[in-house]
């Protein structure tokens, strides 16, 4: 028998990634920002959000190379084995509802709109109910089939980019672009949270309730689904940085994988997470006072409080040992 093959090439992987980043749904965000910023402005906040993802998945990507384990058994050490599992299912849960259902949305309001100009009318919640299964069926058969689909759809989605940037520098657009007054205020907080918050993923245990979800219009809360988003999956990533690039300071042999739960990475992410949304959560109730969002405050509070955490804990138990 052939042995099986454990891992996947860099090309392969970075073609599916690339199918990720530059899917429709990514150009939504675009879409999100320009219709509250200026160009100018909308540039800066994609070069700074998407930066951060990027430094955030480089950090994630070699702790997860050095330890040879995927993401969830390598957040048992900083949440322990049962409260990474749970964590880190939830999480996914409704970041995969979310995602899956705007981009069901998407594809079905895009099929109703060709389908019109052949002279079918297709109702949208009916078009996204069929591309809600159509992606259900391609995610149950995993990498093999999204690799082919990107082999394919990535230079087409390329090409696409490349022939709309340069419709839209030259000519009378570039002047159109130039003198662009956007309709909305949009803050570059509230920008970056939608940046950032478009870093999710998808799967096939979201995919029938993402069906759902796109039939009654989910793209309709698009802005507030990416904010929320950008608030909860940030903090895990400062917990399990402060663990294990700076207390551990980057040595897998410092590793392992805590039995339980452990309390204090679960309390330091979830500080973190609330304090993020608490701005979202409140712009959804105009009565109330509001708060300015700051994306970043969650991933900044549960490095600090696990970090902190974790200090007093081991003073405390050298002085427990020395008495």
């Amino acid at each position: 028998m052939k042995a099986v093959k454990e891992h996947q090439s860099w090309f392969s992987l970075g073609i599916i990634w690339a199918g990720a980043v530059i899917s429709i749904p990514s150009l939504l965000v675009g879409n999100a920002l320009i219709a509250g910023m200026g160009l100018s402005k909308v540039l800066l906040v994609t070069l700074a959000g998407y930066s951060v993802i990027v430094l955030l998945m480089i950090l994630q990507g070699i702790q997860s190379t050095d330890l040879g384990r995927p993401t969830v058994q390598v957040a048992g050490q900083v949440f322990g084995k049962t409260g990474s599992r749970t964590i880190l299912s939830i999480i996914l849960a409704i970041a995969c509802l979310g995602w899956f259902g705007i981009q069901a949305n998407v594809c079905g309001a895009a099929l109703a709109d060709l389908l019109a100009k052949t002279g079918v009318n297709m109702p949208v919640p009916l078009a996204s109910l069929i591309c809600g299964f159509v992606m259900v069926i391609s995610a149950v058969y995993g990498v093999k089939v999204l690799r082919v689909i990107s082999y394919i759809a990535v230079p087409l989605l390329v090409g696409i980019s490349i022939f709309g940037l340069i419709e839209a520098l030259t000519g009378d657009s570039l002047q159109i672009i130039q003198h662009y007054k956007p309709e909305g205020a949009m803050s570059f907080t509230d920008g970056l949270a939608i940046t950032l918050g478009s870093f999710a993923l998808g799967a096939v245990i979201a995919g029938t309730i993402g069906t759902v979800l796109a039939v009654v219009g989910i793209l309709n809360y698009f802005t507030p689904i990416m904010s929320i988003l950008s608030a909860m999956i940030p903090p895990v990533a400062g917990v399990m940085i402060a663990s294990y690039w700076v207390l551990g300071r980057g040595d897998k042999r410092c590793w392992h994988e805590v039995e339980g739960v452990n309390v204090l990475g679960v309390v330091s992410w979830l500080l973190g997470a609330v304090i993020a949304s608490t701005p979202v959560v409140l712009s959804l109730f105009p009565s109330l006072p509001q708060v300015p969002n700051q994306p970043l405050i969650g991933i900044v509070i549960s490095f600090v409080v696990y970090y902190a955490g974790y200090r007093l804990s081991a003073q405390k138990s050298v002085i427990l040992e020395g008495k």
